[in-house]
């Protein structure tokens, strides 16, 4: 097997693991004459949702694709998007505010590709995430999308340096995948606790 038929193999089986023990651990925790309580049944949809995430990232880094970039407008792209966050936001206990910035006229953003790229990202940064809530301000102008996230404490080492070959789960190998794909520029600034990324509209 080459190296990185291995190293996604190895990510995939990691992360469905974490999968199983958290449905594992909420069943062990719920009183087996009972029925599901409702938290308890809300963070068992949201291991669910994030365990079919993994196959489907996992299956784009298998079979070499992409999703799709077709562009859709910004209102419609970032209601999609804040559905997609809600089980990261009772996996990791926190909550989520998408802003925007700039010209309306111009708010078209590159679909599911784009939205892909926010949530993997979005799934590496949490871990440094300041306090419980996580701001992510969307602007664009004719030349680029443009994304931030903040209060961010640190950049993790394998947005630092994604080319890098050291163990990994699979949203970091779709987040590095797509990114390399829209050519993004990323920046962390440590006194505005913030992470950046530009992606250039000559690269869709």
């Amino acid at each position: 097997m080459d190296p990185v038929s291995e190293m996604l193999m190895r990510s995939t089986l990691h992360d469905l693991a974490n999968t199983l023990s958290g449905i594992q651990g909420i069943l062990e925790l719920n009183d087996p004459s009972l029925p599901l309580t409702p938290r308890n049944r809300a963070r068992l949809g949201a291991i669910l949702a994030e365990g079919l995430a993994t196959l489907e990232r996992a299956r784009h880094l298998a079979m070499d694709t992409l999703p799709d970039a077709s562009l859709e407008d910004g209102p419609s792209w970032r209601g999609r998007l804040e559905q997609a966050l809600g089980p990261l936001t009772l996996l990791f206990r926190c909550d989520f505010s998408l802003e925007y910035q700039g010209t309306l006229a111009l708010d078209r953003w590159p679909g599911e590709l784009a939205r892909a790229f926010t949530l993997t990202l979005t799934r590496q940064l949490l871990p440094y995430l300041q306090d419980a809530h996580l701001k992510l301000v969307f602007d664009a102008n004719e030349a680029e999308w443009r994304i931030q996230w903040s209060p961010i404490t640190l950049l993790p080492e394998d947005l630092l340096d994604p080319r890098a070959e050291r163990p990994r789960d699979v949203s970091a190998h779709l987040a590095a995948r797509i990114g390399q794909a829209l050519s993004c520029h990323l920046a962390f600034d440590p006194d505005q606790m913030s992470v950046s990324v530009r992606i250039p509209k000559t690269a869709h």
